[in-house]
C-alpha cells in the first residue's frame, strides 16, 4: 500500500456522512466533515501516516514547516499530490496531532500562498478547533 491509499481509505472511513455531530476540519481547499468517533478510532493510523513526514514537520524535529514540502516522505520519496497533503494534514488536525502555524488571513504572505504545519505526535494534547 502507497501512503497516499491509506490516506485516501482514511479520509473515507472518517467521513461523518451526517451533518450534526461532525467534525469540520477547514484545509487549504477543502473542507472535511469527519466523525469524531471514527477519528478517535483511527487515531492510531493517523499516526503512523504522520511520523512517516520528514522531521521537519515535527514539534520535536524542526518545529514546522510549509505545507509545500509535504509530498515528501521522511525518506525523501514523493508520496502524493498536494490534494493527498491537505487530506493528511485535516486527519492531523481532527486527531489533535497536526495545526496550521499561521491564521488563514496570513498564508498569503507565506511562500505559494499555503501554511506552514507541525505535527505533534508525541501527545495529542491540543484541542480540536473545528
Amino acid at each position: 500500500m502507497s501512503i497516499a491509499s491509506d490516506v485516501d481509505k482514511l479520509v473515507v472511513a472518517c467521513l461523518n456522512g451526517k451533518e450534526e455531530g461532525a467534525l469540520v476540519i477547514k484545509g487549504i481547499l477543502n473542507a472535511y466533515a469527519f466523525s469524531p468517533e471514527a477519528i478517535a478510532i483511527h487515531k492510531p493510523n493517523i499516526k503512523v501516516l504522520l511520523d512517516q513526514m520528514p522531521t521537519q514537520f515535527h514539534k520535536n524535529g524542526g518545529g514546522g514547516w510549509s505545507f509545500l514540502n509535504l509530498c515528501l516522505d521522511r525518506h525523501g520519496n514523493q508520496w502524493g499530490e498536494h490534494v493527498n497533503v491537505e487530506a493528511l494534514c485535516c486527519l492531523g488536525i481532527a486527531a489533535g496531532y497536526a495545526h496550521w502555524l499561521a491564521p488563514r488571513e496570513m498564508w498569503a504572505m507565506l511562500p505559494g500562498g499555503v501554511p506552514y504545519v507541525v505535527f505533534d505526535t508525541e501527545e495529542a494534547t491540543q484541542e480540536v478547533k473545528a
